[in-house]
């Protein structure tokens, strides 16, 4: 017999607090590059809200299971899940930590090391139940789990924050590690800007379809 998942809490007040976010680091790219607010309050606040941004998407990782797929076991699946919402949330919380008390040029120099080895380890960890999974073969018609649409779709919304969360981090690692470029500069605000306006048109679209049904 087919077992259903049940589908998690709304994903809106996650979405639109990554989006708020986001919202927030461009406007203090644009307002660096219009010379508002000076270089280091900038990287500072920027730092720091990466840094909440990744806490929340760490947060629900878990929550709006993205391996969740019939071919996976559960368990293995919720456990790697959970691994990869705590790697983030620790990854989120010592970006807040450096760029709120340690000097700026250390929090630039160490941030994008410490967020590439959380990744890492998060992408090692996923590539290992991907391979148990392939090599298991697949499940019994009687073992495979079915999906509600609720599910997937929740599933879809946690993948693409996984990727604009991704998008955002390689953005700021250009202008951390590459300061002395201003083109670099430059391009980090745009792809940040570009990516938040890509992440608006989707999520009201998604938005407007689903009110109409």
């Amino acid at each position: 017999m087919k077992s259903r998942i049940i589908c998690a809490p709304s994903v809106r007040p996650t979405v639109s607090a990554f989006l708020g976010l986001l919202g927030i680091v461009a406007l203090f790219a644009l307002a660096k590059g219009m010379g508002v607010i000076g270089a280091v309050i900038a990287r500072r606040a920027t730092g720091l809200l990466i840094g909440v941004m990744i806490v929340v998407v760490g947060n629900m990782v878990p929550k709006l299971r993205p391996l969740n797929s019939p071919s996976t076991d559960p368990a293995e699946a919720g456990a790697a899940e959970r691994s990869a919402g705590w790697t983030l949330a620790l990854m989120g919380i010592t970006y807040i930590a450096l760029f709120a008390f340690a000097p700026l040029d250390l929090a630039q120099h160490v941030s994008p090391f410490v967020g590439m080895g959380a990744i890492a380890v998060i992408a090692l960890n996923w590539t290992w139940l991907a391979a148990g999974t392939l090599l298991g073969g697949a499940q019994s018609a009687e073992t495979l789990t079915e999906l509600s649409e609720p599910a997937l779709e929740k599933r879809k919304v946690m993948i693409s924050l996984l990727f604009g969360l991704l998008y955002v981090l390689a953005g700021a690692w250009i202008v951390f590690l590459d300061q002395d470029r201003s083109w670099s500069r430059e391009l980090a605000s745009w792809m940040i800007l570009a990516i938040g306006t890509l992440y608006a048109i989707v999520y009201a679209v998604l938005e407007s379809r689903r009110s109409i049904r």
